[in-house]
């Protein structure tokens, strides 16, 4: 257990927000509690970072500055169009060397800190945590399984052919890291080839040969929307960048993950064979698959709709999204 005066490991938790003001308010809250209710150990600060809101983000975590001096704020250098490409900007407010990176809509568990300070230790460099995911209906399942237990991987990289890309490792409040391992131009070149996953792909290519470990003891609430809710704000980011919706899904997750395993230096069918720990979103309930076999399916949705629209490949991303097709099509499992 780490020690609430043990200075050689501290925490920030770094809060990317932007226009949300409403829901982090509630999540500031949640972690004021949390904060006091641990007595073995204590962030050094939790970290807002602004990316250009215009609502009264800034009120907000202002007038909790006031009371709590542990609550810090701070404004990105730059705006920036998704959470993806907000996040090496947001790491880079922080001060701890550890960062727990948070969504600005999700809820730390009242014991998160305390609970923490069990598995947070010199040896290890990525953290992969566990959480209850709260449907819209109110029904809560646990993200990983309540039969997952902890465990520690010398090479962290197996962590994620344990784990995948698309769910459980692309959650933000899922991800707690030695900041020194963080690269912000590795993720940025990642997020060339596609926004939507570049932050799990990318953390799998600056951690892969350091040490980790999956926490199966839940930090955290995720508030999880619809299916038909998540495709909807997915078609409208895609379509005002004139980029299929397809796209991140299958042709761009596939050619990171191309890019990852020559930086891993491991073979990429074994990337594209990792299992994906998911949670469907019409049972709410748990779904392993392929990380090959979600790229396929996506790629064939794709192939339909061409079919049925007749469209013209008119540019690189409906490219790619076609030789994704006929790549998935005669790949060697």
């Amino acid at each position: 257990m780490i020690e609430k005066n043990q200075k050689s490991i501290s925490l920030s938790v770094v809060i990317p927000t932007r226009n949300r003001c409403i829901s982090l308010n509630k999540t500031i809250q949640h972690f004021i509690n949390a904060y006091f209710k641990s007595e073995s150990f204590r962030p050094i600060e939790i970290c807002v970072v602004d990316n250009f809101s215009e609502d009264n983000t800034e009120t907000v975590v202002r007038e909790y500055q006031k009371i709590y001096p542990f609550i810090k704020y701070a404004r990105q250098n730059t705006p920036y169009e998704s959470p993806e490409g907000a996040l090496g900007g947001a790491i880079k407010k922080a001060n701890g060397n550890l960062v727990w990176i948070f969504g600005d809509d999700d809820e730390p568990l009242l014991n998160c800190f305390s609970n923490l300070s069990n598995h947070l230790d010199e040896a290890t460099d990525f953290y992969l945590l566990n959480s209850v995911i709260r449907a819209p209906s109110g029904q809560q399942v646990s993200n990983f399984g309540s039969n997952e237990k902890s465990k520690f991987y010398i090479r962290a990289v197996n962590l994620w052919l344990d784990y995948g890309f698309t769910s459980a490792t692309a959650a933000f409040s899922s991800l707690l890291f030695r900041k020194r391992y963080f690269s912000e131009n590795l993720i940025e070149d990642f997020r060339k080839v596609s926004e939507l996953y570049a932050h799990s792909v990318s953390l799998c290519a600056m951690f892969y040969n350091c040490t980790a470990k999956l926490v199966a003891e839940p930090m955290y609430i995720y508030n999880a929307v619809t299916a038909q809710e998540e495709e909807i704000k997915l078609k409208k980011y895609y379509w005002d960048k004139k980029v299929p919706a397809d796209y991140s899904f299958s042709a761009g997750l596939l050619l990171m993950l191309l890019k990852a395993a020559k930086i891993c230096g491991i073979k990429s069918s074994r990337l594209l064979c990792s299992r994906e720990v998911q949670i469907s979103k019409s049972t709410w309930e748990r779904v392993d698959t392929k990380t090959i076999s979600f790229i396929t399916s996506n790629s064939q949705s794709y192939k339909k709709k061409l079919k049925l629209t007749k469209l013209i490949i008119f540019n690189r991303h409906h490219w790619a999204l076609f030789l994704t097709y006929y790549f998935c099509k005669h790949f060697k499992h």
